[in-house]
């Protein structure tokens, strides 16, 4: 198995959209990106609604992030 590093990156939330199905989509504009450098992260990530998901806190469109993952 390939090992695929974290990816880290400081991003600002542009939009936040809900569905039908209360899945949340935020829209992401990469203001520096750590991991990896040469970019490849997505410009756009979705998950459930806060409340099902265990987030304290909705992100905030306009609001800057540190996002990481694989």
């Amino acid at each position: 198995m390939r090992y695929s590093p974290p990816q880290m990156t400081r991003a600002k939330v542009t939009n936040r959209d809900v569905n039908e199905h209360g899945v949340v989509t935020y829209k992401l504009e990469h203001q520096e990106i750590y991991r990896p450098s040469a970019g490849g992260l997505p410009d756009e990530v979705s998950t459930p609604s806060p409340d099902l998901c265990g987030l304290l806190e909705d992100l905030v469109t306009g609001q800057e992030y540190l996002i990481g993952g694989k």
